[in-house]
């Protein structure tokens, strides 16, 4: 099945594909003999401002996910996980409970929990935010 891609979806899924090529590809295999967290690679997310993927675009986010553009989002997570499946893991999980705040969150909690994300300060592996 082939896909096509706007060009804004293009724009978004290329930016994790490189980040994942030129950083994580090269530190999977350490952190798998590690056994490490790829703290790393959640810097380079954070700092690439790609922990917006899953956040709505009217707190500022990249709108992909549950409520938005599903297939940007799995695009993009397809590109981390040809690239470091343990980073891949991870970033699904922030995808997810994103997800669940869209849904559940007040009005407040999603301002402020979103504009966490969106400034790259929070990321969440689980129902419990890491900073």
């Amino acid at each position: 099945m082939n896909i096509e891609l706007t060009r804004e979806q293009h724009e978004i899924v290329q930016r994790f594909r490189s980040l994942a090529q030129e950083r994580f590809r090269p530190r999977a295999a350490r952190h798998d003999l590690e056994c490490a967290f790829v703290a790393e690679n959640f810097e380079d997310l954070a700092r690439d401002g790609l922990f917006a993927l899953p956040v709505p675009r009217e707190y500022g986010g990249l709108g992909g996910g549950i409520g938005g553009d599903h297939l940007v989002q799995n695009a993009a997570r397809f590109e981390v996980a040809k690239a470091c499946g343990s980073t891949a893991l991870c970033f699904g999980h922030h995808c997810d409970v994103v997800s669940l705040i869209k849904f559940l969150g007040t009005p407040e909690q999603k301002k402020r929990l979103f504009n966490e994300v969106v400034e790259g300060r929070a990321f969440f592996s689980s129902l419990a935010a890491a900073s």
